[in-house]
């Protein structure tokens, strides 16, 4: 069993007279205890006993000597009992201990307590309604926090924490839970700020628009708005204009022109934002444009011949149909990828000419406009007779046509294709300007399987090369929506397109 508590030895007054009253003033009981007798010589109040002699005295025992702490203020202490350890953050009660505060839902957090523990409330109430009870019902129950997205939520949303409309929300919220009672540490904790950031957000929101999020201007740029108007007009301008060979615009091209006029030295990286963020330009790889293109002949073939060319197709019940050839070989094109910086990746391929042709034709119904496509691959070069062939096919699965290529010399001007056309008059051929491929919509099939699936294609033999072809060229004619995109890409008028 254990022993009772005691008391630790400290001092003690003499003990009074017998009799004597213990609200005497001071004096008195000094007197008093002056004539204290020894334990046990007290006699009856009704016999009043002699004073003794001075020399009788007992000489009245020291008082034990006591440690005074520092401050000098004694401070009493328990034997065998010990102060309770203040819980540190790292601490979280389990769920046996947190059961009715959970179940509840009057979830105080205290300094002592650490965010990772209210961020485990949700799981801890989805485990206690799943075991069942009269803590279960009572867990299910919505708290006040559950409406509060913690921090780890907010680091986690798509338009990010530092976004005006998201910085906002989270003051309003805090707000919110202040007036609901939370203390300001509890929501300073579970938001990751400071609980005087707390306090400030409290005191602005009795303003108006004081929660509302202030972004800072940052330095004062040393291109001013009205340096980046005389940019613009230079840039517009051209490089040619400016002593370069050609029309293009780089970052260190720029980066030289602010330098020559406006005094002021950037790097190019940083010219490349400015461009980007200040003049809204965007990095884009340039179209190339043969020399040889007569621009005014273009622009009157697509404003006058090709309206007529759709009307009369249109007229004879026929399918439009935009022709070209093309070519694969084992050496791949190659495209950016990643890899670790300073290590540069390597593909391994054949540097051999080991090739292939495809044929195809980008189609147009007359009556709904639906687009389509056909192909077919040739292990040799497309000569004549691969033309023929390939418009033998598909006039006999679509009827009437109206053929619009290019002037290759294995198209209107090889002989054999002449022959055929001269046998089938409901198949009509007309010629493209020289130098458009932007114009015909076939161009786009081909660039989207050599940039995109055959991107990087390092195939073994031509076996592999043909399976890898036939498989891209398949999946682009099942997707009518890469046909549209690719007929609208070319800009030609006069065509309607189906849904």
């Amino acid at each position: 069993m254990a022993q009772p508590a005691t008391l630790a030895p400290r001092y003690r007054r003499p003990r009074p007279a017998c009799g004597a009253t213990t609200g005497a003033g001071p004096a008195a009981r000094r007197s008093a205890a002056a004539t204290v007798p020894p334990l046990g010589a007290c006699t009856p109040a009704s016999a009043p006993a002699a004073p003794p002699s001075p020399a009788a005295r007992p000489e009245p025992a020291p008082a034990p000597a006591t440690p005074v702490p520092e401050g000098g203020r004694r401070r009493r202490r328990r034997a065998g009992r010990r102060r309770p350890k203040r819980r540190l953050r790292e601490d979280v009660p389990d769920a046996t201990t947190s059961t009715a505060v959970v179940a509840s839902g009057r979830v105080r957090q205290s300094r002592s307590r650490s965010l990772e523990w209210f961020l485990r409330v949700p799981a801890e109430r989805r485990e206690l309604a799943s075991v069942g009870g009269a803590g279960a019902t009572a867990a299910t129950a919505p708290s006040e926090w559950d409406r509060f997205p913690t921090l780890c939520q907010l680091r986690g949303r798509s338009d990010g924490v530092r976004s005006p409309r998201s910085l906002r929300g989270r003051r309003k919220q805090a707000v919110k839970a202040v007036a609901d009672g939370q203390t300001r540490a509890t929501v300073a904790a579970v938001f990751g700020v400071h609980y005087k950031t707390v306090a400030r957000w409290v005191r602005a929101s009795h303003h108006p628009g004081g929660l509302e999020a202030r972004p800072q201007p940052g330095p004062t740029p040393a291109l001013t708005d009205g340096h980046l108007r005389r940019l613009e007009a230079l840039l517009a301008k051209g490089a040619k204009a400016h002593g370069w060979h050609n029309q293009l615009w780089t970052a260190a091209r720029v980066a030289r022109l602010i330098e020559r006029h406006f005094r002021i030295a950037y790097h190019p990286e940083h010219v490349r934002k400015i461009l980007k963020r200040r003049l809204g330009w965007s990095s884009q790889k340039p179209k190339r444009k043969a020399r040889e293109r007569n621009d005014k002949e273009v622009a009157r073939w697509v404003g006058d011949e090709f309206p007529r060319i759709v009307r009369e197709a249109w007229a004879r019940s026929a399918y439009l149909v935009f022709l070209d050839e093309s070519g694969f070989t084992l050496t791949p094109t190659v495209r950016r990828t990643f890899a670790p910086r300073g290590k540069t990746p390597v593909l391994s391929a054949w540097d051999r000419r080991d090739r292939l042709s495809a044929i195809s034709c980008v189609t147009l119904s007359p009556v709904a406009g639906r687009p389509g496509l056909y192909f077919d691959l040739l292990d040799h070069n497309v000569r004549g007779d691969d033309v023929v062939a390939f418009l033998k096919d598909v006039h006999r699965r679509l009827g009437p046509l109206t053929v619009v290529w290019d002037r290759s010399s294995i198209h209107g001007k090889s002989k054999g294709v002449k022959k055929w056309l001269a046998r089938h008059p409901d198949v009509v051929a007309e010629d493209f300007p020289g130098y458009v491929p932007d114009l015909n919509p076939d161009e786009g099939v081909w660039g989207w399987a050599k940039s995109g699936g055959l991107a990087n294609l390092a195939a073994n033999d031509v076996g592999e090369l043909w399976d890898r072809v036939v498989d891209e060229l398949i999946e682009v004619k099942s997707r009518p929506d890469l046909l549209r995109g690719f007929i609208q890409q070319t800009g030609l008028p006069g065509v309607t397109l189906a849904a």
